[in-house]
């Protein structure tokens, strides 16, 4: 990929998925609570910590956080975490 001429989303997505990576090699997510179809999270943010959801039949997340946009790096680090465990629901990547 050539780095100098991707555009701007593409650098934030980059970012996000950047710090994601970083807070859970950090260890910085915990496990909270898991069901079959539904998993809770805390996240140690960089300026608070966060309980977030994520539903695992349809992918779908929610974060607390002041981000404004679609997904934010600590729903992201909740989907690295549940597929490097293996429960990662295939179907919506």
């Amino acid at each position: 990929m050539d780095f100098e001429n991707i555009s701007r989303p593409q650098r934030e997505n980059l970012h996000k998925w950047g710090k994601a990576r970083k807070i859970v090699d950090e260890e910085r997510i915990k496990l909270l609570f898991g069901s079959d179809d539904r998993y809770q999270f805390k996240v140690e943010g960089n300026t608070s910590d966060y309980t977030l959801g994520v539903d695992i039949d349809t992918g779908e997340t929610f974060c607390p956080c002041a981000f404004q946009g679609d997904t934010c790096s600590h729903q992201i680090a909740a989907h690295l975490f549940l597929a490097e465990i293996g429960l990662e629901n295939t179907s919506y990547r």
